[in-house]
């Protein structure tokens, strides 16, 4: 894909999340951890791993051959093959950064772009949980993004994501167990106030949604403004989903979703979403 159209990509992307107030301080706080993620990626220093957070990590890569490495935090560290899969050429820098904030959550996606043109995607989300509240990943997906899928051919992989759109509206949980990741899998839902619900385990996620929609399950579950980046291995699905339920909050939802294709079918191996208000 031509930088111009990975630019005119981002100016949507830009737009479709411009409503998400971030304070000065938050925005630089990003910025500092996505300048030590270029150096990782570019220069393997810092080590890749140290800049996740010990809560729940998610690491994807592409290595543009049809194939993709997965990781957690402690594989990163022990496993020198897989943190080589995440490395970037030398020189590559973060041309253009998207932020976007879902409660204590904070989400967004970079274009890496090397000296010669070459050009990759990152999808991130990250949480203030490092020393001084710096903020550490949560999941870092990065494929190479010069050959992209367009919109129209990436749909299956959106219709996939949609799925949690019917089975809240329709209370059948149990039916996101054949979309979901098996390992590695990371699920986290900001509530507002600190709180956070993290799942490593498909098997819980699936339990506490059960128990969010017998609660209360939501009169509308609508999502909208679905951006979809996707080169046919990997995809990573943005949006807003208006689910209000009394157990996380009554405001919209945004969220990103990052997808593999498995066996022919896409699943979810991280979803990450939060409201924009208190309660």
């Amino acid at each position: 894909m031509p930088r111009k159209s990975l630019v005119c990509l981002f100016v949507c992307l830009t737009c479709a999340g411009a409503w998400a107030q971030m304070f000065p301080e938050e925005r630089d706080g990003l910025n500092a951890l996505l300048d030590q993620v270029e150096r990782s990626l570019t220069t393997q220093t810092p080590p890749l791993w140290s800049l996740f957070s010990p809560l729940g990590s998610l690491a994807i890569a592409g290595n543009g051959e049809g194939s993709c490495t997965t990781a957690r935090r402690d594989e990163l560290r022990r496993n020198p093959g897989a943190a080589a899969a995440f490395a970037l050429p030398p020189g590559a820098r973060a041309t253009f950064r998207v932020f976007e904030t879902a409660r204590e959550l904070r989400m967004g996606q970079v274009i890496f772009e090397s000296p010669e043109k070459k050009h990759w995607l990152a999808t991130f989300a990250a949480l203030p949980d490092g020393p001084g509240d710096a903020y550490r990943l949560t999941a870092l997906c990065v494929f190479p993004a010069d050959q992209l899928l367009s919109a129209g051919a990436s749909q299956d992989a959106v219709s996939v994501v949609k799925e949690w759109e019917r089975v809240v509206r329709d209370g059948q949980m149990v039916e996101l167990r054949r979309h979901l990741y098996p390992e590695p899998f990371l699920g986290i839902l900001g509530k507002g106030g600190m709180e956070l619900f993290l799942y490593v385990d498909p098997e819980r996620y699936i339990t506490m949604a059960r128990y969010v929609v017998e609660v209360g399950r939501p009169e509308v579950s609508e999502m909208s403004g679905l951006h979809v980046c996707s080169n046919g291995v990997i995809a990573a699905v943005t949006g807003t989903w208006k689910a209000p339920n009394v157990v996380f909050g009554l405001g919209d939802y945004r969220f990103t979703a990052l997808l593999l294709k498995t066996d022919g079918a896409w699943k979810v191996a991280g979803l990450f979403m939060g409201t924009q208000t208190q309660y």
